[in-house]
């Protein structure tokens, strides 16, 4: 019988170029792609020429490994690598993918936005 698959909660960070237009194209691709995205944060420094892409995707971890191949193929991304994965190799015959604790979902707020919670 084959290994089971794992699937779980993965973090990708990708630095990319063009800030804000970067980070949109990474978005592009991973929703493009249908990826089960969890979170996605962007991190713009004004100062700087190169933004911080940080996403939670679930999937497996040769889907994990392709996702980094795509992200590194486009031409915004400077780098992208999986938190918790080696950087390019797949694990060994007959052991386990690496995984990450899978991540609290964000929980809406009762009332509405952050202000309105303070305010009440």
């Amino acid at each position: 019988m084959p290994p089971a698959v794992v699937t779980c909660a993965r973090t990708f960070v990708a630095h990319v170029t063009d800030h804000l237009d970067g980070a949109a194209r990474v978005l592009t691709l991973v929703r493009g792609r249908r990826y089960p995205v969890r979170s996605f944060a962007v991190d713009i420094c004004s100062e700087a020429t190169v933004s911080e892409v940080r996403l939670t995707v679930v999937l497996t971890a040769p889907d994990a490994e392709l996702l980094v191949r795509r992200l590194r193929r486009m031409p915004a991304v400077l780098s992208a690598t999986a938190v918790g994965l080696p950087s390019e190799a797949a694990p060994a015959p007959g052991q386990e993918p690496a995984s990450l604790p899978v991540l609290p979902q964000a929980v809406p707020i009762a009332g509405g936005t952050p202000e309105a919670v303070a305010a009440k």
